[in-house]
C-alpha cells in the first residue's frame, strides 16, 4: 500500500469513525461507552466529539442569503412541479386538487418567508433578520430620547 493509500485508508477509517461516534453520542452514550463500543480510548473519544461540535457549528453557519436563495430556489421548482402535473392531470380529464394543494402550499410558505403574516415585518440587516418596527423604534428613540413613543 503506497503512503498515499495508506493516507486515504485512514482518513476513511477516521471519517467512517467520527460518524459512527455522532451517533451514538446522539444516541445518549457516554464517552466511555461509546470508546468501548468502537474500541477507541475515552480520550480519542473526546476528541471526536469535540471535532464533530466543530464540525455542525460550521455546517450551520450557512449566510443567510445563500440559504434563502436556495430554499427560495426549493420552493420555485415545487410550486413548477405541483403546476404541471396540475396541467397533466387536468388535460387527462382528471383534475387533481392534490397538485394545486402543493402550489397554495408553496406560496404560503414563501409568504412566510417573506413575513406577510407577520404584524411586524421583518427585514435582512447584514444578514441578520431583524424586526423592522422595533428596528424603527430604536431609531426614534436615539433622535428624539426616551419619550418619543409616547
Amino acid at each position: 500500500m503506497t503512503a498515499l493509500n495508506s493516507s486515504l485508508a485512514t482518513k476513511h477509517n477516521l471519517t467512517n469513525r467520527r460518524v459512527l461516534v455522532a451517533k451514538l453520542y446522539l444516541d445518549g452514550l457516554t464517552q466511555i461507552e461509546i470508546a468501548e463500543k468502537v474500541n477507541a480510548n475515552q480520550s480519542t473519544i473526546s476528541r471526536d466529539i469535540k471535532a464533530i461540535h466543530e464540525q455542525w457549528v460550521k455546517d450551520t453557519q450557512i449566510p443567510y442569503n445563500e440559504m434563502m436563495a436556495e430554499t427560495l430556489a426549493r420552493l420555485d421548482w415545487m410550486e413548477k412541479e405541483g403546476i404541471d402535473e396540475w396541467i397533466k392531470s387536468k388535460k387527462a380529464g382528471d383534475a387533481d386538487p392534490a397538485y394545486m394543494a402543493i402550489v397554495m402550499k408553496v406560496v404560503e410558505q414563501r409568504a412566510k418567508i417573506f413575513g406577510l403574516y407577520n404584524e411586524q415585518p421583518l427585514i435582512n440587516v447584514d444578514n441578520r433578520v431583524v424586526n423592522l418596527n422595533s428596528q424603527l423604534e430604536a431609531a426614534i428613540r436615539t433622535v428624539y430620547g426616551e419619550d418619543a413613543e409616547e
